[in-house]
């Protein structure tokens, strides 16, 4: 199969499209507020192949979720807690 120029073009545009949805999904997970938000996605933006990587990189807000809530005492179903039974 011959790759012509318009299916590489169409792939690098699928490529940089795939990236940028990423980091925009990435910072919807963090803590930021509506002027962050929209200075980090014009970053994800106008840069095209750098600026998702750069974003994810900085790590921009905090994080959305606690990691106080994924401790082991506090899961509700703990790992292998069925297991014990049996074993001991």
């Amino acid at each position: 199969m011959l790759i012509t120029a318009g299916v590489m073009r169409l792939f690098l545009g699928l490529g940089v499209i795939a990236m940028a949805s990423l980091a925009i999904f990435y910072l919807r997970q963090r803590r930021l507020t509506l002027e962050e938000f929209i200075a980090w996605g014009l970053i994800v933006i106008f840069i095209p192949v750098f600026g998702p990587f750069w974003v994810i990189y900085k790590h921009p807000g905090k994080p959305a979720w606690s990691r106080r809530k994924y401790r082991l005492g506090h899961r509700r179903n703990p790992p292998l807690n069925w297991l014990s039974k049996w074993v001991s």
